[in-house]
């Protein structure tokens, strides 16, 4: 039996698990709890810490952190008790919630639609929708008074001990459920309650339920639930006042009252309220209290810490969520939607016409991508989605207008509506539909050749997505010890934090903390695939040890040129680059091209020390000053972009070389003067040339002789304009004449 404990604790908590929940708890980019440690502070050291709950987690010596306690208004004006736990007991909450679902959800009754996979409020509509026309006069609706609260601690226990955990696991979920509580004066044990604000909360409610479900299985009552939220259906009135009595004797068991002012019989012909909505015979409308809170948020005024764009945001994101669940425009909302629907250009600013600075000239091709999709209709995607249900209105009018906008050329913005549809919360609509729309951007996504974002939603829809052949035999790379020393030189030495590459469930790519520094293992996992790292450009000096020039191809040119016309663009991008190699080469200055895995190419710059990131960026200015302006289409970004670290680390960090870039599944490798890829490009790093900053100085002295500008007082008025269209981003734009950048 020991061993079976010892097993089931090793089993939830494994490396892999606690880092699976450390990333959920991240992207929530939630705050610090009791101890103040911060997301950013955690990550610093990030795998220390999560060895060290590891080791006490396994040793069974862990002890959460106090939770802080706050109120939070419930919608019918009563308060709901809240807790904000500190960022290493969330991860624990959140490995123990991962490790009972994948054990026990499958034996927990089908009737139940709250906090599962697969499950939610859209499909427990559905279901009450449906039951309303068959042959049902009553309906019963039970809620649970105060129901998290009121949890036993010791009853749950003997649940979790009944369906076949042990004495170790259930100690542990006790630890977490039963630690101090901080109302900001003292700290108060409780006696029984799950804190609700813990991953794990909604997991262990299902549990706890789960035997009032069996009863009313048992006794073939046809019902749903939604967590504390009962909906009974019955033939005549007697038969839901039995299942009632039942209910009733089974909470008692349970220790826990039903709500006086919430539970009910009701006819079907009058109707009755569940999830929001009014279902009567007829099917199901909004209700009243659901429209007056409604028209509470959008005319709400501005609040005092935002301004009118993230007012007109709000009231945006208020408006699509309803007509997301509730499929139902009232003229109010009308009103508002028209008004303050958002635009391309609110999705993607960066485009001709828009205010961006990000975008050099840019003019619009004639041809458009005619590359097919494998299917175009929801029709045809509800074959590979189970069954699609085909009264999601504006959902199958989002699906074709995404065809549509393919068909025309515009892939960004077909991509946009289908994200604006995905990312609203998982319950507002259905599984299968969700899987259908995720199937067709990752058609989108693969006929754009982004194969790692198209891989991330079929597998998020279920889909086998086979081998990434990209990261296998073609591109493995060859290392020793020698060069992670190398390049643990080149790139670990601004003991910063590093980032790794990811791409989330709606084929979004960013970068998130990884740990303090760069260090040989994850460098290794860098060079074989597992991660793609970006490390820190400046020093905590605001010195620099390499320096790079980002040349890429607008986001406006890649929605709408062909395949073709990319690959002419790319060409040209590639000799605009290899002519900056020759001009830093004449001044004494070598570079190493880089295809980036995307849409662009990195050009290296490494120094033989660290240089002051002021000069370098004077250098890159005038480097792409005396090159000339960029190819049609494209834009160039500087690292470093600014004399000082941003704040805001903005241009502060970049991906390191020869990664695999998440999004298109590409390795990036290093390119030859003649063009070639370099499959060696591990070793290249120990022969490159290390420039100086002396090199620098004399290629500045050297290029401002050719300046173009015609007198001082010129150039001086020129400075401030470009400093004012060059900004904080590093990016040279539209507006910038690079010809005329005056050099300081």
């Amino acid at each position: 039996m020991k061993n079976k404990r010892q097993n089931n604790l090793t089993r939830l908590a494994t490396e892999r698990s606690l880092t699976r929940a450390w990333d959920s708890v991240a992207l929530k980019n939630c705050g610090p709890g009791f101890d103040g440690v911060t997301i950013n502070k955690f990550s610093h050291n990030q795998r220390d810490r999560l060895g060290r709950l590891q080791n006490e987690l396994l040793s069974e010596t862990y002890s959460p952190r106090p939770y802080i306690v706050f109120t939070k208004q419930k919608k019918n004006g009563n308060l709901r008790e809240l807790v904000i736990a500190s960022l290493r007991d969330k991860v624990v909450s959140r490995a123990v919630a991962d490790y009972l679902v994948f054990n026990y959800d499958r034996l927990l009754q089908p009737q139940s639609y709250a906090y599962r996979p697969r499950k939610g409020a859209f499909q427990a509509v559905m279901i009450a929708e449906k039951t309303c026309k068959k042959e049902v006069t009553h309906a019963l609706r039970v809620d649970i008074q105060d129901f998290f609260n009121d949890i036993d601690f010791s009853i749950l226990s003997e649940i979790l001990t009944a369906i076949g955990e042990d004495s170790t696991i259930c100690s542990l979920i006790h630890k977490c459920i039963a630690a101090d509580r901080f109302d900001g004066v003292e700290l108060i044990a409780p006696s029984r309650g799950v804190p609700q604000g813990l991953p794990l909360a909604p997991v262990l409610s299902n549990i706890y339920l789960n035997r009032l479900d069996q009863v009313l299985n048992k006794e073939k009552y046809c019902f749903l639930r939604f967590a504390d939220d009962l909906i009974v259906f019955g033939r005549n009135a007697d038969e839901v006042a039995g299942a009632l009595a039942v209910i009733t004797r089974e909470l008692r068991n349970l220790k826990l009252t039903p709500s006086i002012d919430k539970t009910r019989v009701y006819t079907i012909d009058d109707g009755f309220i569940f999830l929001g909505f009014l279902f009567n015979r007829n099917g199901k409308s909004p209700c009243t209290e659901a429209r007056n809170r409604l028209m509470t948020k959008l005319h709400a005024g501005i609040y005092n810490d935002e301004n009118p764009e993230e007012y007109e945001v709000r009231r945006r994101s208020i408006i699509r969520g309803w007509n997301n669940y509730f499929q139902d425009e009232t003229a109010e909302v009308k009103k508002f939607d028209s008004a303050l629907r958002p635009t391309f250009k609110d999705i993607w600013p960066d485009i001709p016409g828009s205010n961006s600075g990000a975008v050099s000239t840019d003019k619009a091709p004639q041809k458009t991508p005619v590359t097919p999709l494998p299917a175009t209709s929801m029709s045809e995607y509800s074959e590979k989605a189970d069954s699609i249900q085909m009264d999601d209105g504006d959902v199958i009018k989002t699906f074709n207008m995404s065809d549509s906008l393919v068909k025309t050329g515009h892939w960004h913005e077909a991509v946009c509506k289908l994200r604006q549809l995905l990312n609203d919360d998982e319950l507002l609509i259905s599984q299968s539909t969700r899987k259908a729309c995720l199937i067709r951007l990752g058609d989108i996504y693969n006929g754009q050749g982004l194969r790692g974002a198209a891989d991330k939603c079929r597998k998020i829809a279920g889909v086998n997505v086979g081998k990434q052949t990209s990261k296998k035999s073609n591109e493995d790379l060859n290392y020793g010890e020698r060069d992670v020393k190398t390049w643990l030189e080149l790139f670990g030495a601004s003991n910063g934090v590093i980032y790794r590459q990811y791409v989330d469930q709606v084929g979004r790519c960013g970068f998130r903390p990884a740990s303090r520094k760069l260090n040989a293992e994850y460098l290794r996992d860098h060079w074989m695939g597992r991660h793609t790292i970006a490390v820190p450009v400046f020093n905590p000096d605001n010195s620099v040890p390499f320096a790079v020039l980002d040349l890429d191809i607008t986001r406006h040119r890649l929605d709408h040129c062909n395949s073709d016309e990319l690959e002419l663009l790319k060409i040209s991008l590639l000799d605009y680059t290899r002519g900056l190699v020759d001009i830093a080469h004449k001044a004494s200055i070598e570079g190493l091209i880089e295809d980036s895995g995307y849409k662009g190419y990195h050009l290296w710059f490494f120094f033989h020390s660290v240089i002051r990131a002021s000069l370098v960026k004077k250098f890159l200015l005038a480097l792409v000053n005396v090159a000339g302006i960029p190819p049609s289409g494209t834009h160039v970004e500087l690292f470093p972009a600014t004399d000082r670290a941003p704040v805001d680390h903005l241009n502060a960090r970049i991906k390191l070389p020869l990664g695999i870039h998440r999004y298109t599944n590409n390795r990036s490798l290093f390119i030859r003067s003649d063009g070639a890829r370099c499959r060696n490009g591990i070793q290249i790093l120990q022969s490159s040339i290390r420039n100086k900053a002396g090199r620098l100085r004399a290629a500045l002295l050297e290029w401002n002789r050719f300046e173009r500008t015609e007198n001082a007082s010129e150039s001086k008025a020129e400075s401030s304009d470009i400093a004012s269209n060059y900004g904080r981003t590093g990016i040279l734009t539209k507006n910038c004449d690079i010809y005329r950048i005056p050099l300081i």
